[in-house]
Parts: C-alpha cells; structure tokens; sequence
C-alpha cells in the first residue's frame, strides 16, 4: 500500500470510529497495518489526499509547536535531556466532536505514546486542546538537528493542517548519561 493511501484510510478511521492509538498496531510482517514502518516513521503526506482530504495546508500557522525543558520554552536541544512537546492544532470547531486525529514524529529521538517500531511516531486522537507528548533527545558526540512535524484532520472530507519546527541539538550541554552510554 502506498503511503498516502495508508494515511487516507488513517484519517478515515480517526474521523468515522475515533480511533484509538491501540487500533494502530504493527503486524506480524514487520509492517504498520495503518501507516508503513519502520522505514517510513516520519513520514507524512505531501499532497491533499484526493476525497477523504481534498487540501493540505502546508506550513499552516493553525498549527504550533513549544519544546520545553522545566516549564520554559528552549531554542536548542540537549543530547539525552528529555523535553515536553506541545502540539496545538487550533480549536477544532463545534462541527468535529471528536476533535483532530493527527500524526506526530520527531526525525531523531523517541516521544511518548509512539509504537514500538517507530519511537518517533505517535499518534493521536480526540486531540481538542494543545497536546503535550514527551521527548528524549538520542544522546550523539556530533551536532545534528530533530524535526518535528505533525499532520492532522478533524474527520473525512476535511482539509490536512501540517507545520514542523526544527531544533539543532547542542553536544555542548549533551546529558552527563550520555557520555556513559
């Protein structure tokens, strides 16, 4: 399956039923029933999906990000730190009572509520207010930069909203376990 038609059965799903991350398993052949991996994991659409999503607002200014580290706002990541990831797709409206379904990874690392196969995919549902997932930055000796993207619909139909924000990792402040690993 191709992975556009994947995400357009994912956002079927998310907007008839309110799927649930549990819904959104790997199968014994190494791949995502829903959405391929793990070479894949931080894929996401780069085109509106015919009918089910007939636009994709790229860089859509709906959709926020805020990475933080002990309640404050960084410009910076630090290898092995662990940081909380807030995703605001905007208010869904009154006319998506299930909220946003929405994909979101990280290029490097591992979030919270992501599947075994992918650390840095989560996926989730009934998402009507600012989504808060955690973040570990992978502990590496080089520089390097993570991005965060997130792609997501209030239901079948519906536009796609995405955006990213890219943060450069700082070996510099790189966790004391790092240099233990």
């Amino acid at each position: 399956m191709a992975p556009i038609t994947i995400v357009a059965v994912l956002a079927l799903f998310c907007g008839r039923v309110a799927a649930h991350p549990h819904m959104i398993k790997a199968s014994g052949n190494g791949t995502n029933d829903l959405w391929l991996a793990p070479a894949v994991c931080s894929d996401h659409p780069s085109a509106a999906l015919g009918t089910a999503h007939p636009v994709l607002v790229a860089n859509s200014p709906q959709l926020t990000f805020a990475v933080k580290s002990k309640g404050e706002v960084v410009t910076k990541l630090c290898p092995g730190l662990k940081y909380k990831v807030t995703v605001d797709f905007g208010d869904p409206g009154t006319d998506a009572p299930f909220g946003y379904c929405a994909l979101v990874t990280a290029s490097l690392g591992q979030l919270s509520r992501s599947e075994k196969e992918c650390p840095n995919k989560s996926v989730v549902t009934k998402v009507k207010k600012p989504k808060v997932l955690r973040y570990k930055a992978p502990c590496n000796s080089t520089a390097y930069s993570v991005q965060f993207k997130a792609t997501g619909s209030t239901g079948p139909g519906m536009q796609l909203i995405q955006n990213q924000q890219t943060l450069q990792a700082d070996p510099t402040c790189a966790s004391k376990k790092c240099s233990k690993a």
